[in-house]
C-alpha cells in the first residue's frame, strides 16, 4: 500500500530521481518542467472520446492543489495536451480509458529538480465520481474555506492525509519530468520596445479597492517613494470602478500610470463600460498589472479576452492573482501572434504569472517593483523577481528576449 506520506518523504529527502545541478532560470523561485504521462488512466460512465478528454482535464486539475502543497502549480489551461487511447469495459459497467498527456509544471526550486514523480488523483472525473472522491477525502486539505465539491481540486493536499492507490476512488499516475525549453536565464523585458516612444505607459488594476484588503494605497505609496510627486493627478469615475491617471517625469522620459480601482472583487462581473475604458488604455500600454482574485480562472480569462492591441507593440502582463500560472489560457499570446504573424508567438508579449496563491497585502510591492525596473532599464528577470516572493512568480514568453 502506497500512502502519500511516503511520497512526501521522497519529495523532501530522497536523492533518487533528482538531477545533480539546478540550472539558472528567469524565474528565481521555480523551474518550469515538462510533465509527461505515458500511462494515464481514467474511469468513466461515458464512452464518448470528447467526454473523456474533458474528464482527463478535470482529473489533472487536481495537480494544482497537489503542487500548491509544494509551492508549485500546473499550467492546465494553457499547456495540457491529451490523447485518449484504448477503452476497457469493467464488470461494473463503467469504462476504463488509457491516455497520454503532457503539461507544464511550476516546480519550486527548494525541492530540487526531479525526473519522475507519482501523483495521487481521482480515478473518475465525471460529476458523480468527483463527488464521491470529495466525500471520501475532503479532509485532505490545507484550507477550509472551499464551498463546493467542484472547487476541491484547488484545496486538495494529499500530502496532508493518508490516501492509498488501492482505493478504487484513487489512481496513482507516474509522470516523467524534464526541464522545459521555456526555462531560460539572463533575459530582460524588451526595454527598447517599451521606450521607443519615450514613454512608459502602465495599467494597474486593483480589485476590492474600497476595502482594507486592497493594496492600492500601498501601490500609490511606492509610486510616490520611487518616482516623486506626479506632474498631474486626476480621477475618472464610472459605475463599479474609478480610474486614477498620474504622470511622472523621469530622466528617461514620461511614466504614465492609469490605476483602475475596482469597487468589487471580479472584473468578469463588470459591465461593458469597464471593457471599453480598458480597451482605450490598452492600445498604447506597455505594462499591465492585474492585482486581485483569479475567480478560479474567470477573472484571468476575462482580462485575456478584452483590450485592443496593435502590431509591433510589446506588452508585459503581470497576472498577480492566485495560481494564474494554472489559470492562464494563452489567449493573450494568441491574440498578439495574430497581429504579428511573421514572428514567434511571444515576440511582442511576456506574461508573469503566479504558481501559488497571491496575497492582497503583498500585491502592491510586486506590481510597483516591476514598474520601477521597467523605468530604470537595468535588471533582468532574475533580479527583478528575486525579492517578489508573493505567489511564486514565473515568466512566460521570455525565451525570445535578449
Amino acid at each position: 500500500m502506497k500512502f502519500t506520506f511516503l511520497l512526501t518523504f521522497f519529495l523532501y529527502f530522497s536523492p533518487l530521481g533528482l538531477l545533480a545541478e539546478q540550472p539558472e532560470d528567469s524565474s528565481p523561485h521555480a523551474h518550469m518542467l515538462e510533465a509527461s504521462f505515458s500511462e494515464g488512466e481514467i474511469v468513466s460512465p461515458s464512452e464518448n472520446t470528447e467526454d473523456i478528454e474533458d474528464q482527463v482535464r478535470r482529473q489533472l486539475r487536481y495537480l494544482i492543489g497537489t503542487l500548491n502543497g509544494y509551492q508549485g502549480g500546473a499550467a492546465i489551461n494553457s499547456t495540457l495536451d491529451v490523447s485518449v487511447g484504448e477503452r476497457e469495459i469493467l464488470p461494473s459497467g463503467l469504462y476504463r480509458f488509457s491516455y497520454t498527456a503532457s503539461v507544464l509544471l511550476a516546480w519550486n526550486r527548494s525541492y530540487g529538480l526531479p525526473t519522475r514523480r507519482t501523483f495521487l488523483l481521482p480515478s473518475r472525473a465525471d460529476d458523480a465520481g468527483l463527488r464521491d472522491f470529495y466525500r471520501a477525502y475532503q479532509h485532505c486539505k490545507e484550507e477550509a474555506d472551499y464551498r463546493e465539491w467542484n472547487d476541491f481540486f484547488y484545496y486538495y493536499r494529499p500530502q496532508s492525509c493518508r490516501i492509498s492507490e488501492r482505493d478504487p476512488l484513487v489512481v496513482g499516475l507516474d509522470a516523467n519530468l524534464s526541464l522545459s525549453q521555456k526555462s531560460v536565464s539572463q533575459r530582460s523585458p524588451e526595454f527598447e520596445l517599451i521606450w521607443k516612444d519615450n514613454q512608459l505607459r502602465t495599467i494597474a488594476i486593483f480589485g476590492d479597492s474600497g476595502t482594507r484588503f486592497s493594496g492600492v494605497s500601498q501601490f500609490y505609496q511606492y509610486l510616490r517613494k520611487w518616482f516623486g510627486r506626479p506632474a498631474s493627478d486626476q480621477y475618472e469615475y464610472y459605475s463599479g470602478f474609478r480610474v486614477r491617471n498620474q504622470e511622472y517625469s523621469t530622466h528617461l522620459g514620461q511614466v504614465v500610470v492609469e490605476t483602475f480601482e475596482l469597487y468589487g472583487e471580479h472584473i468578469h462581473q463588470l459591465s461593458d463600460t469597464f471593457d471599453l475604458r480598458y480597451e482605450q488604455s490598452s492600445v498604447l500600454a506597455d505594462y499591465v498589472a492585474y492585482n486581485g482574485h483569479s475567480g478560479y480562472g474567470k477573472n484571468i480569462a476575462k482580462l485575456s479576452s478584452i483590450g485592443k492591441f496593435t502590431a509591433g507593440q510589446y506588452k508585459l502582463f503581470y497576472l498577480n492573482g492566485c495560481d494564474t500560472f494554472s489559470y492562464f489560457n494563452s489567449d493573450l499570446i494568441q491574440r498578439h501572434q495574430s497581429l504579428n504573424p511573421n514572428f514567434g508567438p511571444t515576440k511582442y508579449i511576456d506574461v508573469i504569472t503566479t504558481a501559488m496563491p497571491s496575497y492582497f497585502k503583498e500585491m502592491a510591492y510586486g506590481s510597483a517593483r516591476i514598474l520601477w525596473a521597467l523605468a530604470n532599464q537595468k535588471e533582468n528577470y532574475e533580479v527583478i523577481l528575486r525579492n517578489i516572493r508573493n505567489g511564486i512568480p514565473l515568466v512566460i514568453g521570455d525565451e525570445d528576449n535578449r
